[in-house]
């Protein structure tokens, strides 16, 4: 596979994810209060990791999709140092990360 078609598989998966990511948060900070808006936008963290995961093993292959969560990770790692969360938060978005990589990474996903 060329270094193009990983290059773009990556960054493709980043930026879907985010958008992903993006609209949760949008959502639950309009119609949502409290704890609740924490726990769409944890949520959404899954739901972006598979989605950009997804797009990602398609483009770039099941091992370039790593990229993903741990890109996601790190920026979420980022926002939860920068401002005060429940303590609950981390952990949740760590595991929806997770297991959002194992949905969108799952076989098959790949094109041939």
């Amino acid at each position: 596979m060329g270094i193009g078609r990983s290059l773009a598989g990556v960054i493709g998966g980043i930026v879907l994810a985010g958008g992903v990511i993006f609209l949760s948060e949008a959502l639950g900070h309009a119609s949502l209060g409290g704890d609740a808006v924490f726990a769409s936008v944890a949520i959404g963290h899954g739901l972006g990791a598979a989605a950009g995961t997804a797009l990602a093993c398609r483009l770039a292959g099941r091992r370039a999709s790593i990229v993903i969560p741990v890109v996601l990770a790190l920026l979420a790692l980022t926002n939860i140092l920068s401002f005060v969360h429940p303590p609950w938060f981390g952990p949740l978005a760590g595991v929806l990360l997770v297991a959002g990589w194992f949905v969108g990474a799952r076989p098959g996903r790949r094109a041939a």
